[in-house]
């Protein structure tokens, strides 16, 4: 019903019916059941870039609006070639000259509401790489925002969609002398998502014994517990640094929600790092329980099926920004691989919290 005209600018939040305006595109076609602008991809635009869309009328008008993206096939075949990875699941590389390069993939999973950031991040064991990636679109360096810093990249959740795929192109960082002579690029490529916790929305991430974590810090901490499980054994608890920053591990013990600090009197251990690229390890044994928390004794599974006295609470503090992993370790099982090693270990599940895994046939 009526005549309505289409405007769409990506300059112009406000795109108006005038001329002399950058980068906008007007149709009116009184003949034509609809009216329809296609914007092609170039220097000025991508599938990223913000469209602001204007409907004018001069009567009444009634109309629908719909936005389509359409792929060429070659385009789609070249976003066909990633390489998609699972959260939290690096990837082996291993470049035998500069000219390589790698096309990876990842899409969130997680609800919105977590307000987790996206990390993608590098774990480099013999000489540099760069990456850079795009949502949704085939990355090109010169022409996206994110780029590598310190083989790490993240989006924090007000920055993507749920929709979105990120496509990250991973290549060798070299030099022109670098070319006299074949140099070998090894690494681990991975995608991870980062819940943020602190002691103003009360979020923590639950540390199983077996797991082994992935987190992201920037000038900030993450946040762990752990109930425990038997109260006669021994944990090893090993924070490794993966890129960035230095963290530092605290650990204390509540028999409510804590949130340990490095300041004086926030916490009952500090663990710093003695030795660059060094892991930072703590052994928690009955004796060290003990003489930090009284109710220790009547903690652990055996007790009424569980309770939350004695529970474990970990921070690792970066100054900067920093990946790392986490490890929890009941001690006599660190030697055992795969899924034995936490065999017959029940993990705690409270009403405030949730187990994400998955189960396949060996």
């Amino acid at each position: 019903m009526g005549d309505a005209d289409l405007i769409v600018s990506t300059t112009n939040p406000f795109p108006v019916l005038t001329s002399g305006q950058q980068q906008t595109a007007f149709t009116s076609r009184l003949t034509d059941p609809f009216d329809s602008i296609t914007l092609t991809r170039d220097a000025n635009f991508t599938l990223n870039t913000t469209i602001y869309i204007g409907i004018y009328a001069h009567t009444l008008a009634a109309y629908q609006l719909s936005l389509e993206p359409t792929y060429t096939s070659q385009y789609v075949a070249m976003l066909a070639g990633a390489i998609p990875l699972n959260d939290s699941q690096p990837y082996f590389v291993q470049y035998l000259q500069e000219y390589q390069q790698t096309f990876f993939s990842f899409t969130p999973w997680w609800s919105m509401a977590e307000n987790r950031t996206l990390v993608l991040a590098a774990d480099v064991i013999f000489n540099d790489i760069f990456f850079y990636a795009e949502a949704n679109d085939y990355p090109l360096y010169y022409n996206t925002a994110l780029i590598d810093q310190n083989n790490m990249i993240a989006i924090e959740a007000d920055r993507y969609e749920l929709s979105q795929t990120y496509y990250t192109m991973v290549r060798p960082n070299f030099a022109l002398y670098d070319l006299i002579s074949q140099r070998q690029y090894i690494f681990y490529f991975f995608a991870f998502s980062s819940v943020k916790t602190t002691e103003e929305n009360g979020l923590v991430v639950d540390l199983y014994c077996g797991q082994t974590l992935y987190g992201y810090a920037n000038s900030s901490s993450v946040f762990y517990r752990h109930f425990m499980i038997d109260n006669n054994s021994t944990l090893n608890v090993t924070v490794n640094p993966v890129s960035g920053s230095v963290p530092k591990l605290v650990i204390t013990t509540g028999n409510q929600a804590v949130w340990p600090s490095s300041e004086p009197g926030n916490y009952q251990m500090l663990v710093e790092q003695t030795a660059e690229g060094q892991p930072l390890t703590y052994v928690i044994d009955q004796t060290w329980l003990y003489s930090q928390n009284m109710d220790c004794p009547i903690a652990g599974y055996t007790w009424s099926g569980g309770n939350q006295m004695c529970t474990l609470y970990f921070a690792v503090e970066c100054e900067g920004a920093c990946v790392y992993t986490i490890k929890l370790m009941m001690q006599g099982r660190d030697r055992v691989n795969g899924t034995a090693a936490t065999r017959n270990i029940p993990y705690y599940l409270t009403s405030d919290s949730y187990f994400t895994g998955s189960v396949a046939f060996n």
